[in-house]
């Protein structure tokens, strides 16, 4: 065979393999909240998660590193056993109206 088709193969065989990796993500970093429900969108799917119903349990956690600096995640423990994971640089915007919403909810199951 001649080297321009191993090649062709090569490259077709990579971009597959990294399609699998990108669709099997637990990592979100672009999300949007439309009342109760959570969508969270990866490069090619879309997660969307029932706030009231699926999350058995949350955390926000805070991480310091030396180049990148602050990074909140927010580590979302679904009842079906799975986890999903939520980062940001900050916690305002759509990621802070999501730990407000998330804080409520757990004060009313509390009360």
């Amino acid at each position: 065979m001649n080297y321009l088709t191993i090649l062709l193969i090569s490259v077709i065989i990579l971009l597959l393999l990294v399609g699998v990796l990108m669709l099997n993500s637990k990592i979100g970093h672009n999300i949007s909240q439309d009342n109760n429900k959570l969508i969270i969108k990866h490069p090619l799917k879309e997660d969307v998660i029932d706030l009231n119903a699926d999350i058995s349990n949350w955390k926000l956690q805070r991480a310091n590193y030396w180049r990148l600096g602050r990074i909140y995640a927010l580590n979302l423990e679904l009842k079906s056993g799975k986890h999903k994971k939520v980062y940001s640089r900050s916690v305002t915007g759509k990621f802070g109206k999501l730990v407000e919403y998330l804080q409520r909810t757990k004060e009313k199951e509390q009360k």
